[in-house]
């Protein structure tokens, strides 16, 4: 049975982790909060897109970025390499690899923890990996180029992304966002608005219109998916310690209420101990 003093070291040791914890979510909270205030101030570029495709013909134009060379896809798996996010992470790759193709797709993975799980089931891959938020922007850009430059050389078609998205602060899903072909993207029910390309002037070839639009597109798409990935990130992280400040705080009260039984007990033991010597003395003085 521990002792008073191991039970007042253990906690004390409880009371610092709680406090440990308890910084640590307040900020994951903090970031939450900070970056949905920035992610609430972007407009849809989706719908720039269709406003281009609405005028201009493209179900004739041959272009990678549009009409795919290739059945394979390609897959890009966005994980996070911060503590707490481990359930999370096979959430989203295992709905990645979930997704049925006739053809093995490229796979492209975003965090050295989620790469880990891809080596162990044997699959070939190319890693991206951030280090901090601030450094999306770059990370974005790296992808963009990988992916146009693979499609544009027919080694995939379609392209997808799979990533964690913050539905609410409460609740997490995995999210599938379509990055090729752009034609892909355009809202129900717009299929029948273009105009065709004999009632516009287009001075730029076609060919360069779309790849410029494609990288734009690209890299907004893939700062987004890895805005969302971080804010579903951060949510989750502060619920996963919350959990655990809770769990600390009730351990400590138990902690406490044992301490208290076990002082109660050596208290009681030294009357006990007093009670009896006097007796002893009594009974020997006789």
């Amino acid at each position: 049975m521990p002792t008073v003093n191991e039970i007042k070291d253990e906690f004390k040791f409880n009371e610092e982790l709680t406090g440990l914890i308890g910084t640590m979510k307040d900020t994951a909270v903090f970031q939450f909060r900070h970056l949905q205030r920035e992610t609430e101030s972007v407009g849809p570029w989706d719908r720039l897109l269709d406003g281009f495709f609405g005028l201009v013909d493209m179900n004739d134009f041959d272009h990678p970025f549009l009409n795919p060379k290739t059945e394979r896809s390609a897959i890009l798996i966005v994980t996070s390499d911060e503590g707490f996010m481990g359930g999370l992470n096979l959430k989203v790759i295992d709905a990645a690899l979930s997704r049925k193709s006739s053809i093995e797709p490229a796979l492209f993975i975003v965090g050295e923890r989620g790469a880990r799980y891809l080596d162990e089931k044997g699959l070939g891959f190319k890693l991206f990996t951030w280090s901090e938020f601030k450094d999306r922007q770059h990370l974005a850009l790296a992808l963009q180029k990988e992916i146009l430059k693979g499609a544009l050389e027919s080694k995939f078609g379609a392209v997808e992304a799979v990533y964690p998205q913050c539905a609410s602060f409460m609740v997490q899903r995995v999210a599938t966002k379509n990055i090729l072909p752009l034609t892909k993207n355009r809202e129900p029910g717009t299929e029948g608005v273009s105009q065709g390309t004999k009632d516009i002037i287009i001075e730029t070839p076609l060919a360069g219109i779309v790849e410029f639009l494609a990288e734009n597109a690209v890299f907004r798409t893939f700062s987004l998916v890895l805005e969302q990935s971080k804010l579903s990130e951060y949510a989750a992280r502060a619920i996963h310690l919350e959990k655990s400040d809770n769990e600390l705080v009730e351990k400590g009260k138990q902690l406490m209420a044992r301490y208290f039984h076990a002082h109660r007990e050596v208290i009681d033991q030294g009357t006990r101990e007093v009670f009896s010597s006097r007796i002893i003395r009594k009974a020997g003085s006789r």
